[in-house]
């Protein structure tokens, strides 16, 4: 469902759905809150959506059994904002992939409780730098990064936590 001013709304409470897919939607925006009520939801893919733009605070907030999350596609995607993705307890996977943004999203405050969680960022050729702070609050357990094909872009990592704790080996990096 998308109102006038391009923004994503979806319907409230849905008995029995738990995969959300969203593709080639005339979407400008993921506002606040756009799945609020979804609680049963535990994929959401967002793909091919070539007007999408920006990803608002608090978009994928409180969703307690959702385990997935894939961004891919969205090539015209500068912005995710800061604590677009909170509080999500379940959340295994995470994949941020061939999108337009420049700056690395803030993952800080996912709070995954599951242990494996992966993050997946990748062929987002505008990201140059990742913050020292990047993988705070994510898990507590492992984190599992894939870091095959890494773009040369990728000029500067400053990894300021334990970093007697991180194992690097050619397709992925730990913590």
């Amino acid at each position: 469902n998308c109102v006038p001013d391009g923004a994503l709304r979806c319907p409230g409470p849905t008995a029995g759905l738990t995969r959300l897919s969203l593709a080639y939607l005339p979407v400008k925006v993921i506002p606040s809150q756009a799945f609020r009520g979804l609680n049963e939801v535990i994929k959401i893919e967002i793909s091919q959506i070539d007007s999408l733009e920006r990803i608002e605070a608090n978009a994928f907030d409180n969703l307690l059994n959702l385990s997935e999350i894939l961004i891919q596609n969205t090539k015209n995607l500068r912005y995710i904002e800061p604590g677009a993705f909170i509080n999500l307890p379940r959340l295994k996977y995470l994949s941020i992939c061939n999108t337009g943004i420049r700056k690395f999203p803030d993952v800080t405050k996912v709070f995954s409780s599951e242990s494996n969680f992966i993050l997946e960022i990748c062929d987002n050729l505008h990201i140059t730098t990742i913050p020292g702070n990047a993988f705070q609050g994510m898990n507590n357990e492992s984190v599992t990064l894939p870091w095959q094909n890494c773009d040369e872009a990728i000029k500067e990592l400053t990894l300021k936590e334990k970093r007697e704790n991180m194992d690097w080996n050619d397709s992925e990096m730990k913590r």
